[in-house]
């Protein structure tokens, strides 16, 4: 029998670098002194995989009687790939004028094999821009990790609503008109303010007999990062005063201040003592069960029945 023996050739494991979509067959093959290298897998591969990869080598040495051909090389192939191939998107379509910079956190997914993108570690937020008043505002990401480049993205400040309502008025017959009506506006920015407040009008002409009239709110000017809705108010007139009780609610905890009967209409009403009940801080008196809506003693005024 006849025995073959080989020296022994240390090899590096390859790596290789590579662009998204290459093929095998387009990257360099790495030097030897020893050999030469060529693919195991199609040549045709497609580098479809963002990061690394193994692909299969054989290393055939120049000398195949001192050394062995080797088929089983294993091949590190690091994918990299462009950021601006990634959509970017945001949560929302639009957003609404705030008075302050806008910063929504991108949505980034690969084009093709559809990978969600993380922040810090596949990409940077360099820079927004424009962010502020209505108009397109712009995000630039800088590629991290596999990803390279940059990419710039839009998002759409679109006007805040502000909504302005004539208060309601209530008059019994023969009162006088008033010359002025009140409103409340919703809606501005912290900091920002109407530049030219509403005129309000009524058609009422007398108070001789009851009736039912709008008022009618108009011509405010809040600049151009807002659009004004108006909401008219209503004027009655009615045939003599009309009393309504105020109750007092503490959802069943502590001492219930007394109620208030028979308050005329469109008065306003004192603040009763402020409960004190242990182990609970009180935070005020609320037109609604929702608690969103805060009675205003030196403001509102009763027009029903009210808890």
């Amino acid at each position: 029998s006849q025995e073959t023996s080989f020296d022994i050739l240390v090899l590096a494991l390859p790596t290789l670098n590579a662009e998204y979509g290459k093929t095998l067959a387009s990257l360099p093959m790495p030097g030897n002194a020893y050999g030469t290298f060529q693919w195991a897998d199609s040549k045709e591969t497609v580098l479809g995989k963002v990061g690394e990869n193994r692909y299969k080598m054989i290393f055939t040495p120049y000398d195949t009687v001192a050394f062995q051909v080797r088929n089983d090389i294993q091949a590190y192939v690091y994918v990299y790939r462009e950021l601006n191939a990634a959509w970017v998107s945001f949560p929302e379509k639009e957003y609404p004028y705030t008075g302050g910079y806008q910063e929504p956190r991108p949505i980034v997914v690969s084009d093709g094999d559809l990978v969600t993108l993380q922040n810090g570690t596949d990409y940077e937020i360099l820079t927004y821009s424009n962010n502020k008043h209505i108009g397109v505002a712009d995000i630039i990401l800088k590629g991290k990790g596999y990803y390279t480049g940059t990419v710039t993205a839009h998002f759409a400040i679109v006007n805040g609503k502000v909504v302005i309502k004539a208060k309601d008025v209530v008059l019994c017959v023969d009162d006088p008109i008033p010359t002025t009506f009140e409103y409340t506006c919703t809606g501005l920015a912290e900091g920002d303010t109407l530049t030219t407040p509403p005129t309000l009008t009524c058609s009422i002409e007398t108070t001789s007999k009851t009736g039912l009239y709008q008022i009618v709110p108009s011509g405010a000017v809040a600049g151009a990062n807002y659009d004004i809705t108006y909401i008219n108010g209503e004027l009655r007139v009615v045939e003599a005063p009309v009393y309504y009780d105020v109750i007092f609610d503490t959802c069943g905890i502590g001492i219930v201040p007394l109620p208030l009967i028979g308050v005329p209409t469109g008065e306003t009403i004192d603040a009763p003592t402020l409960p004190k009940i242990e182990g609970y801080i009180f935070d005020g008196w609320y037109k609604d069960i929702a608690y969103k809506t805060p009675w205003d003693f030196e403001k509102d005024t009763v027009s029903a029945n009210i808890t």
